[in-house]
């Protein structure tokens, strides 16, 4: 019975400190998510700047500051839960007090729609931070690195995201 007990503590543990299904996006943002009627895929370049200057592209090639390598409709429903799914499974609260990273290089971003809610997620898997940019406001949570999961699927879009520096 003490055994059960322990098992059960390390269980309760282990999913407090990796966040649960719930502890990352919330409400509208997570079933946005979840449950997106669109979705883009983006590889940005990690650097927002160019020697201290906001990148001179467009604003059409820019996600959120950083420049755009490729995009991509994920047009297939399946694909779009699968997707989700990976992402909000891996997105947690960071710790009360933890200091968010402040290296932030993404090379991967999310944009969700549904109805008339859009979702953008701009993903470093360099620090395990993502910035979401979210009815209501922005934020930042932290990420288990599931880029290998991603991968594959952004590769089969055609989309390679920048090396790590």
């Amino acid at each position: 019975m003490a055994r059960m007990g322990i098992v059960s503590w390390v269980a309760l543990l282990g999913a407090v400190s990796l966040g649960g299904c719930s502890a990352g996006l919330s409400g509208a943002a997570r079933a946005t998510l979840l449950h997106a009627e669109q979705m883009e895929i983006f590889t940005v370049d990690p650097a927002p700047q160019i020697d201290g200057n906001p990148h001179p592209a467009p604003a059409s090639q820019l996600f959120h500051e950083h420049r755009i390598l490729g995009r991509a409709e994920v047009t297939d429903a399946g694909e779009r839960a699968r997707l989700g799914r990976i992402v909000d499974d891996s997105t947690h609260r960071f710790e009360e007090g933890a200091a968010v990273p402040d290296c932030f290089s993404p090379r991967h971003g999310v944009r969700v729609r549904r109805g008339a809610t859009q979702v953008d997620l701009l993903i470093c898997y360099q620090c395990s931070n993502v910035h979401v940019y979210a009815p209501g406001g922005e934020r930042d949570l932290a990420t288990r690195d599931v880029q290998g999961k991603l991968d594959p699927i952004f590769a089969a879009h055609g989309l390679k995201p920048a090396p790590r520096l």
